[in-house]
């Protein structure tokens, strides 16, 4: 199994300096233990760091999970099955960095939030255009094609997301209000 620092240098690269997920090495450990730190990291950043409730972050992980495999299978046909790993793994990595540093955060941002509600704001827009940035790469990387075909499938697979995760709380709050 990789070493840790060796992920988070391949993860570095692919953010920041637009390098490809085959330094990752693909095995189910590390896929259980990055889903692992994924939920454990998404539950305690949700309801410490952005205040949700236990059935907001309920809906929150649906949303990405049944997101993410939604994304995987759609890609089965036109990618290979290792980029396909490789890029669904990276992915998931990167999401789990993001549940890491918003959990870290907590303590630092926490007294800060009193002072200014757009502290949390910011902070998530950061992580965001980091976690876009390596999709982008991962979904390059397995497609082939441009760049900017790749991004735009990254975004616009966000905001698909974002706009299911709206429409099913507002059906919440619809049926529970």
């Amino acid at each position: 199994m990789q070493s840790a620092q060796s992920i988070g240098r391949a993860l570095y690269r692919i953010v920041f300096r637009g390098g490809t997920p085959q330094r990752i090495q693909f095995s189910t450990p590390l896929l259980l233990s990055t889903i692992g730190i994924l939920l454990i990291g998404a539950v305690i950043s949700g309801r410490y760091f952005f205040e949700l409730g236990a059935v907001e972050i309920g809906l929150v992980l649906f949303t990405l999970l049944s997101g993410l495999y939604i994304g995987a299978a759609l890609l089965t046909r036109s990618v290979p099955r290792a980029r396909l790993r490789a890029s669904l793994l990276t992915v998931l990595l990167l999401l789990a960095l993001a549940g890491l540093v918003f959990t870290l955060l907590i303590p630092v941002l926490i007294p800060l939030q009193g002072l200014d509600g757009r502290v949390v704001l910011i902070t998530s827009l950061l992580v965001f255009v980091g976690v876009t940035s390596g999709a982008t790469n991962a979904v390059h990387y397995a497609r082939g094609g441009s760049r900017a075909n790749a991004a735009l499938i990254t975004v616009a697979f966000a905001a698909l997301l974002g706009a299911f995760y709206a429409t099913l709380r507002w059906l919440l709050e619809t049926v529970f209000s």
